[in-house]
């Protein structure tokens, strides 16, 4: 299991040439995949992309890769003469000849730039062993944070499950309170109505299914097993633990709509607090 926050930062070296990777993500409903390369190794965007794919499937991800020439070494500087001439005649078109300084034009971006980068398969190879660094770093971060979101969600699913069977324990006292209120219900319905057997027995059934919650609790069980099994795989769940969480809340709210004890209500909201702590928790949950 892996969150969907982490850092990670890799380094790639050929001579006098630092590819240096910053990649870090945060929670998203799907990938959402940000990608910043210095403008001569644009092409090498979709390469890039499909790196980080493979292996982070949801989240916002930043990568941000810089090239630079290591310290102690003078770069070599050209010129783009043709670049230049594009931006004068931009710039007369603009403002008229004489209005620009020549050092605001040479000033201008690619006007003046390195020469001899390494060609574009050194590239290609120094960025992947940038990137590729960089993620494992990112899921290492993932996974240690992963960890330590399962164990909280394994213990919140503990709490439910001893809440759960906290409420069948009390069953059969509600439904002997429930036994004698329909009782008394259908003594006094009697005397002031004069309906057949077969409609009073109709109510009797409909008054006796709106309380009982033996359904509800038997789905409740099955899908914190579900939780359970859920949590113990190694692929993406966050989607399907967010599932799982929210028919857990559509059970509860069920069993709150059914029950008119007092200690079951109480319980009731315990039980919407621990499962919307979970739901809280696997929004970060890749």
């Amino acid at each position: 299991m892996r969150s969907m926050t982490g850092y990670g930062t890799g380094v790639a070296k050929k001579g006098r040439w630092v590819f240096e990777t910053e990649i870090k993500s945060v929670n998203h409903r799907n990938l959402s995949l940000n990608i910043y390369l210095p403008g001569d190794y644009s092409a090498l965007d979709p390469l890039i992309r499909s790196i980080v794919k493979e292996r982070v499937p949801r989240g916002r991800v930043d990568l941000n890769i810089n090239v630079e020439v290591e310290e102690g070494e003078v770069p070599e500087i050209c010129l783009d003469n043709n670049l230049l001439q594009a931006y004068n005649q931009a710039i007369m078109s603009a403002v008229g000849k004489g209005m620009v300084s020549e050092e605001f034009k040479l000033s201008l971006p690619g006007v003046l730039r390195q020469k001899k980068a390494p060609d574009l398969a050194e590239t290609q190879e120094l960025l992947q062993g940038s990137v590729k660094q960089a993620l494992e770093q990112l899921i290492f971060m993932q996974e240690r944070e992963g960890e330590a979101l399962k164990k909280e969600i394994e213990e919140y699913r503990k709490k439910i499950a001893k809440m759960v069977q906290n409420i069948k324990g009390i069953l059969p006292e509600i439904q002997k309170e429930h036994y004698h209120k329909l009782k008394s219900k259908l003594s006094t319905f009697l005397e002031e109505n004069d309906f057949s057997e077969e409609r009073i027995m109709m109510e009797a059934g409909v008054l006796a299914d709106r309380s009982d919650i033996q359904e509800e609790i038997v789905r409740l069980e099955s899908h914190l097993k579900h939780l359970e099994n859920a949590l113990q795989e190694k692929n993406a769940v966050g989607k399907k633990l967010d599932f799982i969480a929210q028919e857990m809340l559509r059970e509860i709210n069920t069993i709150g709509s059914k029950i008119n004890n007092r200690e079951v209500l109480y319980q009731v909201i315990e039980l919407k607090s621990w499962v919307e702590k979970i739901r809280e928790q696997v929004q970060n949950i890749i």
